[in-house]
């Protein structure tokens, strides 16, 4: 099948928040990222912010993930 855009450079990410296993660092929301035609698995955590100067989100970005399979 033909895709009809370009996902060159463009991604999506998901709600994991309600599928998150006990006991895990599960990430919060997780996705594709495609960077210069090559897909990428994205993960993301919420922080509990403890001050001012620490990040509101963590990223984790892997190379190399098929489509049709995006381990968590």
């Amino acid at each position: 099948m033909e895709q009809k855009y370009d996902n060159t450079n463009r991604g999506s990410i998901w709600d994991n928040r309600s599928k998150k296993r006990e006991g895990k660092k599960d990430p919060d929301f997780s996705g594709v990222l495609n960077v210069g035609g090559q897909d990428h698995k994205i993960s993301l955590w919420v922080n509990e912010r403890q001050g001012e100067n620490q990040p509101i989100y963590s990223v984790s970005v892997r190379p190399n993930v098929q489509e049709d399979k995006i381990p968590f």
